[in-house]
């Protein structure tokens, strides 16, 4: 019931380099993270799972800041569906230091589908409010509203 997880991730986000050199006037953002990450989540049952992940980086600029957390739950069974399917749903929080600890919230539910080997299709509603996911403009505050199809396979 317990997973745990160690990685490295670089993020390197450079906007419109292109258009910049153009001379066009345009502020360019190097924003920039090396970061190590430790995932540790918890299946209290087979098909609710809960996280966390812990995001430190040892490199920073254009405004990075060394520590984000990222936590949530999850719920999706892990059985063949048949043609019915079944509901799924997906919380998500995400803080980030360059936005005094302030960040995002994502909602993910609808329908899935299910087969015996896996493959997994989902028809759905995405919902996020927060502080910009996109590095360039990590300061401004969005709201997204859309409809999703995604296919595991």
């Amino acid at each position: 019931p317990l997973e745990l997880k160690f990685s490295f991730y670089h993020l390197s986000s450079h906007l419109a380099d292109e258009f910049i050199l153009s001379g066009r006037p345009f502020h360019r953002l190097n924003f920039v993270r090396d970061a190590l990450v430790l995932g540790i989540a918890f299946w209290p049952t087979d098909a609710l799972r809960l996280y966390v992940e812990p995001d430190w980086a040892f490199h920073v600029d254009g405004g990075s800041r060394p520590w984000q957390f990222q936590f949530g739950a999850d719920f999706s069974p892990p059985c063949p569906t048949g043609f019915r399917g079944a509901p799924f749903l997906a919380l998500n929080g995400r803080i980030r230091q360059e936005v005094d600890f302030g960040g995002g919230f994502t909602l993910q539910t609808g329908w899935q589908w299910r087969s015996r080997t896996g493959q997994l299709l989902r028809f759905g509603f995405h919902y996020f409010d927060g502080q910009s996911e996109q590095c360039q403009f990590y300061t401004e505050h969005e709201q997204q509203i859309g409809l999703g199809l995604w296919y595991d396979f």
